[in-house]
This record gives structure tokens, C-alpha cells and sequence, in this order.
């Protein structure tokens, strides 16, 4: 078991650096800022609610984190046209390409090593990931 962490964990590690290739072009970004960031991207658009609860943070935390982020120009809040007691909160287009880019570059390096394996390891190895990820 002691070997299959480590190797889960140094490929997690490579993926991880991988991912933040692109990110690190955003200067002076923390790795919690990177995150809070890629929870904004993953939503699309949020509320600060939301994003609060997501991050787990508190509501005052968060719009820090959020007013940190409309100063360095990362992401826009804007009020919700469905319900006008909400804002919906967005990373700004410069923003969402550079996470763009780090998925489309994870996905590339993802997809060329599955290449690697053949279609009974590749399906295989798909059903044990289902298997893991069903009990988590």
C-alpha cells in the first residue's frame, strides 16, 4: 500500500505541475489563490454564497478574497439578472484562458499517457478508477 501512495502521489505531484505551468503567468498568486481561482472556473459563474461555501470560508473571508481578486483585475462581480439580491461573480476572459490553456495542456499530457496502454489496460484501468471514485 506504502508503494502505491507514493506513486499516486508523485503522479498527482506531476499533474499539479503540469496544471501550473499557466497559472504561474499570474503573478503573485498564492496556491490557496489558485485555488479559490479554479473553483470560480470550475462554477462558471457563482455567487459569493456559493463560493464561500466551496472554498470553506466564511462570507466576510470570501468577499475579501473575491474584492482581492476584482482589484488585481482576475475576476468582475456583477449583479444577477435573475434575481437582483445576487451577484454573480466570473473570472475576467484573461483569466479563464489561462486556466484553459492549463486543462488543455493537462488533458494533452493525460491523453498521451493513456496512449501508452492498450485498449484492455486502458479499460481496464478506466474501471478501477470508476471503482475508486464511487467510494469516496
Amino acid at each position: 500500500m506504502n508503494n502505491f501512495l507514493t506513486i499516486f502521489n508523485d503522479i498527482q505531484s506531476k499533474f499539479s505541475e503540469i496544471f501550473n505551468e499557466n497559472i504561474s503567468k499570474l503573478e503573485t498568486v498564492t496556491k490557496e489563490e489558485k485555488n479559490y481561482l479554479n473553483i470560480i472556473y470550475k462554477l462558471k459563474s457563482t455567487t459569493l454564497t456559493k463560493f464561500a461555501d466551496l472554498a470553506e470560508v466564511t462570507k466576510p473571508a470570501a468577499t475579501q478574497i473575491i474584492n482581492k481578486f476584482i482589484n488585481k483585475g482576475y475576476v468582475t462581480k456583477t449583479t444577477s439578472p435573475e434575481d437582483k439580491r445576487f451577484c454573480c461573480i466570473e473570472l475576467t476572459d484573461q483569466i479563464k484562458k489561462v486556466f484553459i490553456e492549463s486543462y488543455k495542456k493537462l488533458n494533452q499530457i493525460c491523453n498521451e499517457c493513456l496512449s501508452l496502454l492498450t485498449k484492455e489496460e486502458f479499460e481496464f484501468f478506466n474501471s478501477l478508477l470508476l471503482k475508486i471514485n464511487e467510494n469516496l
